[in-house]
């Protein structure tokens, strides 16, 4: 019996759909690792994160919404080293998915592998603020950091879809590609400011005043977390005036208060960051985000410094 052309088509059509993997389910804690997983999945992946980029990733409310997006995940992709410890834990729980427990397949750290800096050597109490004891884990808000994540990340989605691992290998390798090329140019770019002092709020950018070789030398929370006190801002003026310091650093989603009272009493400028993929106009992706930090250091650097 022979087949009409129209039906063998539509047949071979249901076929090929019906053999196309939906893609992987992922939940991120952040918005870089979505950009990240994004970058190396591609059309395999459908990501969502649960911290917006203007949000402070260490305060997330733990809505029942957020377990029920978890619950049909395939994939959870957190930051680690205790940035969620607040939340995170009470997620998990609530979307009674077993493979989102640490240590199965369906449960990755972003931070295993980086080199992370800061790890306390000290025996850590309230009275030093919120300190990490794993170390800082800001670690995103280096691009190599972020080159080696991708790859972390490429390799557990190979590992949850072995037959698309050709693809993502090749996806990964792309990407890597694009952000080498960028890191080359960036660090050309901030060469001159290698060894500039600058102060910050928060101790949320040594990764990224690391990478650019910039120092910097106090926070205005006197401690993690820790308003300062009058005498604290007295001694930050101080230093700034005795160091030059021209650079107060503050992240898009701290109160720009104490920064812009202490650039008011000295001659140092307050530059606002994004701090995470979507936190400030322009920083849509993983490489958009670096674009707009190098952007803004160069316009608020001194004349004297940046050129």
């Amino acid at each position: 019996m022979k087949i009409h052309p129209i039906i063998l088509a539509i047949f071979s059509v249901a076929v090929a759909v019906q053999g196309h993997a939906d893609p992987l389910r992922v939940v991120s804690t952040t918005t870089d690792l979505a950009a990240l997983t994004e970058a190396v999945g591609g059309d395999l992946v459908d990501v969502q994160a649960i911290a917006r980029g203007t949000q402070d990733p260490h305060f997330v409310d733990a809505r029942p919404s957020f377990m029920r997006r978890m619950r049909g995940a395939d994939l959870l992709v957190y930051n680690g080293l205790e940035l969620e410890i607040g939340w995170l834990p009470l997620l998990v729980d609530g979307s009674r998915n077993r493979q989102l427990q640490a240590g199965e397949s369906g449960a990755l750290n972003a931070s295993t592998g980086l080199p992370i800096l800061e790890i306390p050597t000290m025996e850590l109490d309230r009275s030093h603020g919120d300190i990490h004891p794993e170390g800082n884990p800001h670690y995103t808000l280096s691009p190599l950091q972020g080159r080696q994540i991708a790859g972390t990340i490429a390799t557990r989605l190979q590992h949850l879809r072995p037959d698309d691992a050709a693809q993502i290998d090749r996806q990964c390798e792309q990407f890597v590609a694009r952000l080498d090329s960028q890191i080359s140019q960036w660090e050309q770019l901030a060469e001159p400011w290698r060894g500039m002092k600058v102060i910050a709020h928060h101790k949320q950018w040594e990764y990224l005043a690391d990478w650019l070789g910039l120092e910097i030398v106090a926070y205005i929370e006197e401690k993690p977390g820790i308003p300062p006190t009058p005498r604290h801002v007295r001694d930050l003026v101080r230093l700034i005036e005795t160091q030059e310091i021209s650079l107060i650093l503050r992240s898009t989603f701290v109160d720009a208060r104490p920064a812009q009272r202490l650039a008011e009493r000295t001659m140092a400028r307050v530059v606002e960051l994004p701090a995470a993929v979507g936190a400030a106009d322009g920083s849509n992706d993983y490489i958009s985000l670096f674009h707009v930090i190098l952007r803004r250091l160069e316009t608020s650097m001194p004349t004297t410094e940046g050129g």
